[in-house]
Order: C-alpha cells, then sequence, then structure tokens
C-alpha cells in the first residue's frame, strides 16, 4: 500500500466497540457511531444522572 492509498474506515460503535453494521437505528452523534440499542443505554444512564426537578432552584429566587 502506497502513502497515498487509504484504507477504508469502518465505523465502530462508541459504547461496544464492536464494528458497525450500519441498520435502521442506528446513530450518528457527532462523529461517533452507536448501535440502536448501545444507545438506548447511553440515554438511560444520562436520564438516571440528571438533576431531580425537586433539587432546580428558581432564577427568581436569587433576584
Amino acid at each position: 500500500m502506497t502513502v497515498h492509498q487509504q484504507t477504508p474506515l469502518i465505523p465502530k460503535c462508541s459504547l461496544c466497540k464492536k464494528v458497525m453494521e450500519i441498520s435502521e437505528g442506528d446513530i450518528l452523534y457527532g462523529t461517533e457511531w452507536y448501535h440502536k440499542s448501545c444507545w438506548d443505554a447511553v440515554e438511560k444512564e444520562q436520564s438516571q444522572r440528571s438533576i431531580p426537578d425537586a433539587d432546580l432552584i428558581p432564577i427568581a429566587n436569587y433576584a
């Protein structure tokens, strides 16, 4: 292979690191690929880390 030839980029899931066989429902987020099931796991994890509404303080209380 010469310097000018490039190997094809084969996307891998950013979560499970397995090679992507792109199918309906898979996610491209920025430059990162996710299987649908992996993306669902990422969303679930993020939703569990979010701040509960009861812990939010309205900005009006600081005015």
